[in-house]
């Protein structure tokens, strides 16, 4: 019943990370053949690799499976936008 038990346990978390990694949105450097979906900005990051992660998140919270970055720029605060891709 315990081995039982451990492997379910073990199947579900392998299930749990490989589900959370397929639907992050990756950043992309050309336009992709995938539709056009949208665009996402950012305000507040401190460095540039905080705000592609932001646009990230923002991107895989909208649906999309990937993003390009169309701008980025500030002082102090730094902001991005991105088109999303389905």
């Amino acid at each position: 019943m315990m081995r039982k038990l451990i492997n379910s346990a073990l199947a579900l978390t392998v299930f749990t990370a490989l589900s959370g990694t397929a639907l992050a949105a990756t950043e992309v450097q050309s336009t992709t053949a995938g539709q056009r979906m949208g665009y996402v900005s950012v305000t507040g990051a401190t460095t540039l690799d905080e705000a592609v992660n932001k646009l990230a998140d923002k991107a895989s919270q909208a649906g999309a499976t990937e993003f390009k970055v169309t701008s980025a720029g500030g002082n102090n605060k730094l902001y991005a936008t991105a088109i999303l891709f389905k």
